[in-house]
């Protein structure tokens, strides 16, 4: 019987905390789209979910209290445009 080794390299992970400026652009787009959810949606059991759940995020993001953390490996930090997003991953700055 053979012996199964494995090396395990542990990964660095990045911890962001996303700033004020970015958390009121979520606002923003969320705000945007439970609108434009209200102009061409037919109201039922889902859509009433979806508002909801919106008005939950919304909250979240808008609290000044409250902290939003991103946390993602190296590999995946470091290979984010190639992921098929087109941008670096975004680089914040605490003031």
């Amino acid at each position: 019987m053979g012996e199964n080794t494995h090396t395990m390299e542990r990964q660095m992970k990045y911890l962001i905390n996303i700033p004020k400026d970015q958390k009121d652009i979520v606002v923003d787009a969320l705000e945007t789209y439970i609108k434009a959810i209200g102009s061409v949606a037919h109201y039922n059991d889902e859509v009433n979910g979806i508002h909801f759940d919106l008005l939950g995020l919304i909250g979240i993001f808008k609290d000044a209290e409250v902290d939003i953390r991103i946390e993602v490996g190296e590999n995946v930090y470091n290979s984010f445009i190639s992921r098929g997003h087109n941008v670096d991953f975004p680089l914040y700055y605490s003031a």
